[in-house]
């Protein structure tokens, strides 16, 4: 499986792996904290309940992966671009978590040259379904490749993962009706092809 082979690659180095999945879990709690939002103000407050609880619990895999590698974590704001870690209290990274989906090149193919935040409800969700089903299988494989305790702060956020795909696959059913699986199998197409392209050996940093 191709996610595995990219699991296993990048686990040679988990001190910079877990670095990066704490930027993109801060992104995707962001994100879901910004739906949830509009959620909000179009009315639609279960949605609003079901996003708020997952930008949640995406803030709280970042804090659990930067704690793994001795980093300590403060969240200054919501999607200003003010995140950054503390580590030990002598150096600090900032993490530019706002603009993933424009930042890379793999990830314009993913959501072809449009901004995450512009989708529509259909397709947000099921672009958000399809990545927390390839992060449920990401971090079930970082599970068995990598060292304590970031296999174990892995497995936990896989159960998460899987939590979070059928609640929004759920909502997705809500909005679209009998076309959920349309949309489903759209961006697992996309997901699919970026999985290729890192397979063949694309660096990290180019996701």
């Amino acid at each position: 499986m191709l996610i595995n082979l990219i699991a296993k690659r990048l686990s040679r180095n988990p001190i910079a792996l877990a670095q990066k999945l704490a930027e993109l879990e801060l992104g995707f709690h962001a994100y879901c904290d910004k739906m949830a939002c509009r959620a909000q103000v179009s009315g639609n407050e279960p949605l609003a309940a079901v996003l708020s609880r997952q930008a949640f619990e995406e803030k709280n895999h970042a804090k659990m992966l930067a704690g793994a590698i001795g980093q300590r974590m403060k969240v200054d704001s919501a999607w200003s671009g003010g995140y950054r870690v503390l580590s030990d209290g002598k150096a600090i990274v900032y993490y530019h978590v706002a603009g993933i989906s424009r930042r890379y090149w793999v990830a314009k193919i993913f959501f072809n040259g449009q901004k995450a935040e512009d989708l529509e409800w259909a397709d947000a969700l099921a672009m958000m379904a399809t990545g927390e089903r390839m992060g449920t299988r990401f971090y079930r494989c970082l599970y068995y490749c990598t060292p304590l305790p970031l296999s174990c702060i892995a497995y936990h956020i896989s159960q998460d993962e899987e939590n979070h795909c059928h609640r929004l696959v759920a909502e997705l059913q809500k909005e679209a009706g009998v076309f959920a699986f349309f949309y489903l199998l759209k961006w697992r197409l996309r997901a699919y092809l970026v999985l290729v392209l890192l397979s063949l050996g694309l660096p990290w940093i180019t996701l």
